[in-house]
């Protein structure tokens, strides 16, 4: 896997001395990454990927909260349904743009796509009353582990070694295919510091890269 990953950034690259720079950049960047993974100076050390918004959200009473995700949900359900949403995502050429929400970035230094910052929430078109399958491609740096929801239901999680692509598939219960729209949100186990591997001064802090969203129904 990671000769696999060192070709695809070497076949960008044109002219020889390009690659060969490039080829010593890598080695340098893999070599920061296995420090950090090895001395786990790579993570982050928050306990929640969203602490503001949890702090937030916790102050306010119950009945209130419902009343504003209710309202939330639906404004975003109407906007959503004026607009064309496309079944096929790739993020690596900022398809979709609609159709993600929160807790996400893009960061081309490290790999084409939106990288997850917390709970990533994308929202997809799904056929009522028929099977839905869902194909989430994703791209990891370090280690992680990786929960998919969909409608706010724990579906899957998937462990991705450092410098790994899978392609997940979820099946959406048919109990799930209610709405022609389906929220899906990602979380990481931890996140992890870019700084760290590619020695720049890059504050945020990420999770897992997702490179394209597929819906079969």
């Amino acid at each position: 896997m990671i000769i696999k990953t060192i070709i695809q950034a070497l076949e960008k690259e044109k002219g020889f001395t390009s690659k060969i720079k490039s080829l010593i950049q890598f080695l340098r960047y893999y070599n920061n990454l296995q420090k950090g993974i090895r001395t786990k100076q790579i993570y982050h050390s928050a306990h929640s990927q969203n602490p503001d918004c949890e702090l937030l959200f916790n102050k306010i009473q119950s009945n209130d909260k419902k009343l504003l995700k209710t309202l939330f949900n639906d404004e975003v359900e109407s906007f959503l349904l004026e607009n064309k949403l496309e079944s096929k995502l790739d993020f690596s050429k900022r398809s979709g743009m609609i159709q993600i929400g929160f807790n996400s970035i893009f960061i081309e230094k490290l790999s084409p796509g939106i990288w997850t910052t917390g709970k990533a929430v994308l929202f997809i078109p799904t056929k009522i009353g028929v099977s839905n399958k869902v194909v989430v491609e994703l791209f990891s740096i370090p280690p992680l582990t990786v929960s998919i929801g969909i409608n706010e239901n724990k579906i899957k999680q998937v462990f991705m070694p450092k410098l790994t692509t899978k392609k997940v598939e979820i099946a959406i219960p048919l109990s799930d295919a209610r709405k022609k729209i389906s929220e899906i949100n990602i979380t990481t186990d931890k996140l992890w510091k870019p700084n760290v591997v590619l020695e720049k001064n890059i504050s945020i802090v990420v999770g897992v890269c997702i490179k394209s969203i597929q819906v079969i129904s």
